[in-house]
């Protein structure tokens, strides 16, 4: 394999592009290998690329500096190298950088990098956490929003490669069933190793060893080893005046073969435990949502309130526990519950006067409304 280095030496400190074409052995253009360009020394992203369909990439706002240049590509060997750049007037192109098939005996290669960002494996996408940064205490979601080719949106609803993500397992396990924020939104980012991003069979392929076509993009946190056998997790406390207050905690214990976790939040601002998708989830499915009333939280009520805001003073709380256990390596326990409360406290007091003819009268109506509703979910 050729190893390609490339010295720059330029004099202006202005931020230009970085631009070249990756080929095959034979020259024909590759399209989506993955570009990376990292910081030294501590190997973070500085900036990505997927070469288009002509095999070209760019990579822009560049400043002076000593860079690994890293490429990757479905069944080809990587291309890792240091880069030493000196920004000049015009950008630069490497021109064609040629990539070799890994299925070739290579003659000692020797990769020194202290990260690899993001590598190709099969059909399975590998981001390596330690490439980018994160506040500490940061969330797994704030860690997803930076990786290059994920996107989080506001609800916390995840899309990779431009398709929805409708599981995130922890460690290959599933983590408070089929709704991937319940994980991304309480598991710590400093927990995971990487990132993995591939097309899941369904269970019933993946039971019976025949593939039924049916597949889903889903996200696998791989966890860091000291995270694989202890526990950690996150408690917040938060409290006001007229005793008002907001907390949450998670709290996760992990080994080889058990996965335990629990999740709670309680509040008295009228701020909702979980979200509307959480709650369906919970229930296990829309249908479930909409017809379950045996002291299970009214779902229009407590969700759409018919596009009011809520009413009244309003404490919510809610726990959530899940376990999973493997007893054999055939055999897999995999179980969640969750509880939900709603205590509502609404005083109504209003006066109205009415004009007539022969003079007027005023009407005094008092109101007082008590409701605790709760529900479970196992």
């Amino acid at each position: 394999m050729a190893v390609i280095l490339c010295l720059l030496t330029f004099g202006s400190q202005a931020q230009k592009g970085l631009s070249g074409k990756i080929v095959d052995e034979k020259g024909i253009a590759l399209t989506g290998a993955t570009v990376v360009l990292l910081d030294t020394p501590d190997s973070t992203m500085n900036a990505f690329a997927i070469s288009d369909e002509k095999g070209e990439f760019t990579l822009e706002d560049i400043s002076e500096g000593l860079y690994i240049l890293q490429i990757s590509f479905v069944s080809y060997n990587n291309i890792s190298q240091e880069v030493d750049l000196v920004i000049t007037e015009k950008s630069l192109d490497l021109g064609e950088i040629s990539m070799t098939p890994s299925t070739e005996i290579l003659k000692e290669v020797t990769i020194k990098a202290e990260h690899i960002p993001m590598g190709i494996s099969g059909d399975t996408i590998n981001y390596n956490t330690a490439a980018f940064k994160t506040k500490p205490g940061a969330s797994v979601e704030d860690l997803l929003k930076k990786l290059p080719g994920i996107e989080v949106e506001r609800d916390g609803s995840i899309k990779a490669q431009g398709e929805d993500v409708n599981k995130v397992l922890v460690d290959g396990k599933e983590f408070f069933g089929n709704d991937p924020k319940i994980a991304t939104q309480n598991l710590e980012a400093e927990a995971v190793d990487k990132v993995q991003v591939f097309d899941k069979q369904s269970e019933i392929a993946e039971f019976t060893g025949v593939d039924d076509g049916q597949e889903e993009k889903a996200i696998n946190l791989q966890l860091k080893e000291d995270y694989k056998n202890g526990g950690f997790g996150k408690l917040e406390a938060h409290g006001g005046t007229e005793d008002r207050y907001n907390s949450r905690l998670n709290y996760n214990r992990f080994s080889p073969s058990m996965q335990a976790s629990i999740i709670a939040s309680d509040n008295n601002i009228n701020q909702q435990s979980f979200t509307l998708n959480d709650y369906i989830s919970f229930m296990g499915g829309l249908s479930q949502a909409m017809s379950s009333n045996n002291g299970v939280i009214n779902f229009g009520e407590q969700f759409s309130g018919g596009g009011r805001s809520p009413q009244g003073l309003n404490r919510n709380s809610a726990v959530g526990l899940n376990f999973n256990y493997d007893l054999s390596s055939k055999a897999q326990w995999t179980s969640n519950y969750f509880y939900t409360r709603q205590k509502t406290e609404l005083r109504r007091n209003s006066t109205s006067e009415q004009f007539l003819n022969e003079g007027s009268y005023t009407s005094i109506d008092t109101s007082t409304e008590d409701r605790n509703q709760q529900g479970h979910r196992l």
